[in-house]
């Protein structure tokens, strides 16, 4: 099997001084957003965050206004332009977040592979590769090679704290890693602020169908507090194979530090609704937080493909301020489009995340193309960080397995939900201090 390895940080090529960070949340002064001055939506959209977060940096920038690029304009004019700015005074240091807005392109087409290789392929998201913009400018002013569309994904050093090791079956995985406790992305910063890895950068992106979407998604995003009859719906299906027993609960195992999300819940003193049966779960008795199913990959699969979206016309939530959406889709972000007669763009049944915002949810995990099941935002990752605290942007990282990929947070990245009943009594743990190692080439399963 072939097998490729980045090594960062201690012992690596590339050592960058990062000025040590508070280990506080990241604050508007962290947030750069992106706006493309060809698109009167990413404009319109980013003077309406910065009206809602006056402390963010607002970024022109001139790129086409399209949702696909290929791989030679993201690096040689929609990078530059980022790297630009990173390269001015203390920027690296200051910058914890970039966000993309509506009408920034968010697809990049690969050069080799194909969007279903996860070995070779080069087609990602502008919002994953852009983790590594920091890091990258850094490489490139030492003369060294750069990572962003490598042939490959990257383990997310956020994430894991040890390389994850394939055994001869490429479904099934020899997990020789643990992961790095919940944690603040400042103390992370912290904690690698003498090595490469201090110049990772959290991403976010701010769309929906229409720019009214957006707005009242980020309006839902402000000052959030969880009803104390929240409802954490996680829709497992017996029907699907391989089991989603092990993706969705319980999915990395039994010997690594954190618990299925059925677990991490009731820790906190939170009763999830967990279906265990092959039917779906389209209602709730409260008003619903978050939302982690299979969706078209479980019992909407026999729905009817051309136009239907289950998100629009089966599921009877009233949502809560601050929802958060999780789909077992591999296309849930391939357009924030609306048809030319008007109707949601749909790929193959597959709910769109720009319907869950249009709906009144506010954020979720999207996936520009093919992102595997490993790479789908970790549930039982993101929901917790969310409860302990932290913003979505800290959570969707700590979340996702894989950087320089196809993984597109969607959302306001300040969004926190203030849950003081459940966070009573409980703190964000203190990570281990270890030198991380990126690398590895996964592959897994289509779906």
């Amino acid at each position: 099997m072939k097998s490729l390895s980045y090594q960062f940080g201690v012992g690596g090529v590339i050592v960058v001084a990062v000025a040590s960070v508070s280990a506080g949340q990241t604050s508007e002064e962290n947030v750069v957003v992106l706006v493309n001055q060809n698109s009167a939506d990413s404009i319109a959209i980013g003077d309406a965050y910065q009206a809602l977060r006056p402390g963010v940096t607002l970024l022109n920038i001139d790129v086409p206004n399209t949702e696909t690029i290929d791989i030679a304009t993201y690096q040689t004019s929609l990078l530059p332009q980022v790297q630009a700015y990173l390269g001015q005074g203390d920027n690296v240091a200051n910058t914890h977040v970039i966000v993309t807005t509506k009408g920034v392109p968010y697809r990049i087409s690969g050069a080799s592979g194909t969007e279903f290789d996860i070995q070779s392929s080069t087609f990602s998201s502008v919002e994953s590769e852009l983790t590594l913009a920091a890091i990258d400018l850094a490489r490139q002013n030492a003369g060294a090679a750069t990572l962003s569309n490598s042939p490959s994904a990257l383990f997310n050093p956020y994430r894991a704290t040890t390389t994850i090791d394939l055994n001869s079956d490429p479904d099934v995985f020899d997990r020789a890693s643990t992961y790095t406790p919940i944690q603040r992305f400042g103390k992370y910063r912290q904690i690698n602020a003498s090595n490469e890895l201090g110049s990772l950068i959290l991403t976010s992106r701010l769309d929906g169908f229409t720019v009214d979407d957006v707005v009242a998604s980020l309006n839902r995003a402000q000052n959030v507090t969880v009803p104390r009859n929240a409802q954490f719906i996680l829709d497992r299906d017996t029907n699907f194979d391989p089991p989603i027993d092990n993706l969705i609960e319980k999915r990395d195992g039994a010997d690594v530090l954190i618990r299925g999300l059925r677990e991490e819940l009731e820790q906190r003193g939170v009763q999830p609704v967990v279906d265990v049966t092959s039917a779906t779960i389209t209602t709730a008795n409260g008003p619903v937080i978050s939302y982690t199913g299979l969706g078209s990959n479980g019992a909407f699969d026999d729905a009817p493909v051309d136009g239907f979206s289950y998100v629009t016309e089966e599921l009877d939530f009233e949502l809560a301020d601050g929802a958060v959406f999780i789909s077992y889709e591999s296309f849930n972000a391939t357009s924030f489009e609306l048809q030319s007669d008007g109707s949601p763009a749909n790929r193959g049944g597959q709910a769109q995340v720009a319907e869950w915002i249009a709906i009144g949810g506010t954020a979720a995990g999207g996936h520009a193309w093919e992102p595997f099941d490993l790479s789908v935002s970790n549930e039982e990752v993101l929901i917790p960080a969310l409860l302990d605290g932290l913003t979505f942007a800290e959570a969707a990282w700590l979340s996702n397995e894989l950087i320089s990929w196809q993984n597109v947070p969607v959302g306001d990245p300040l969004l926190t939900w203030n849950f003081e009943e459940l966070r009573r009594g409980t703190t964000v743990p203190e990570p281990g201090i270890a030198a991380i190692a990126l690398g590895g080439l996964l592959l897994r399963r289509r779906r």
